[in-house]
């Protein structure tokens, strides 16, 4: 490469950074202005919505359990029951979640990447549970009442 080339490739580098530096300050506003345009979306659309970890800290506490403990691997009555009945509210309150429609896989991913087929048998466990035992059926309803109350607005 002799100096004329290399000359004319500095010179191509200075062009390409300029242009660079131009798209990020293009980037940075339209950036701002998505920014500014879903916050003004998500606070109309959320007003009756409620967060998928709302409903995992509701079920945490109602069944003495802790966020970590409902997403690991313990099988512990009270982290399993927990986790089971935040994957079942999740499933059946997912028209009111603030992220939209959660899918089975999705669900297993909140909770310690679990295959979509646990969270299935966690759906069919948690329904046994209130069918057959009328504190879980007492809890769950109670639950099931934050949550209404929740997106509500009460």
């Amino acid at each position: 490469m002799n100096t004329e080339q290399l000359t004319d490739f500095l010179k191509m580098v200075g062009k390409l950074e300029n242009q660079i530096e131009a798209s990020m300050a293009v980037l940075s506003l339209c950036t701002e202005a998505i920014d500014s345009i879903k916050q003004t979306y998500l606070a109309r659309d959320n007003e009756n919505k409620i967060a998928p970890a709302e409903i995992v800290s509701m079920c945490v506490d109602a069944y003495g359990s802790d966020s970590y403990a409902i997403k690991s691997r313990s099988r512990k009555r009270h982290d399993v029951n927990a986790r089971h009945f935040a994957i079942k509210l999740l499933k059946e309150y997912d028209s009111y979640l603030t992220v939209g429609h959660l899918s089975l896989k999705q669900i297993g991913l909140i909770f310690g990447a679990r295959d979509h087929s646990t969270v299935i048998h966690s759906l069919e466990s948690s329904q046994n549970l209130i069918d057959t035992d009328d504190y879980m059926r007492a809890t769950y309803e109670g639950l099931c009442a934050r949550i209404e109350l929740k997106v509500n607005g009460q």
